[in-house]
């Protein structure tokens, strides 16, 4: 074997530990690995950057990944994903514009499915295809619930504060 096809065949036995590809039959796997691309990044190179087109998802394979968002000209850090994340599903399926940006926050590798081998998969393996979306939808399901609970939590938090003015102002006023 070549050491790049070495180099692929490690990269396939990586991507298969991840949450997204751990259960799937033999050909499904194929199926998908022969339609992604792999693609390693250094410390600090983006994957994925905010307000660009959205025509491809990334799944972290190994590394991290800082995930930031450009808000009131400031850089805002929403989170750091590791092995196993999926990065830009969401412009993907949307078709809409990425929303923050991924960089590499160590030596990282992802595997990259482009829209159009997407759909690719769904018309070669519909079933497959329904598994993939199933699994991005419930990771998608609890990132919602994950915000919900962080906005209930804001609100409460809000509440509190303004019950506690209103306490401080009516010591005051007395």
């Amino acid at each position: 074997m070549s050491y790049s096809r070495d180099l692929e065949e490690l990269n396939k036995a990586a991507l298969r530990q991840t949450w997204l590809m751990t259960d799937l039959e033999k050909e499904e796997f194929e199926l998908i690995t022969h339609a992604m691309s792999f693609l390693p990044l250094d410390a600090g190179k983006e994957i994925i950057r905010q307000g660009e087109a959205s025509d491809f998802l990334a799944i972290v394979i190994s590394g991290a990944f800082e995930v930031s968002r450009i808000v009131d000209n400031r850089k805002e850090l929403l989170t750091i994903v590791k092995s196993g994340a999926v990065l830009g599903e969401v412009g993907m399926f949307g078709n809409s514009e990425r929303f923050a940006t991924c960089t590499a926050v160590k030596p990282s590798l992802v595997g990259i499915l482009e829209r159009e081998q997407f759909n690719n998969i769904k018309a070669a393996n519909p079933k497959l295809h329904g598994k993939l979306i199933e699994r991005i939808a419930l990771m998608m399901a609890g990132r919602l619930q994950a915000v919900s609970e962080i906005v209930l939590s804001m609100r409460a938090k809000k509440s509190i504060a303004i019950e506690a003015a209103k306490k401080i102002l009516e010591f005051g006023v007395a």
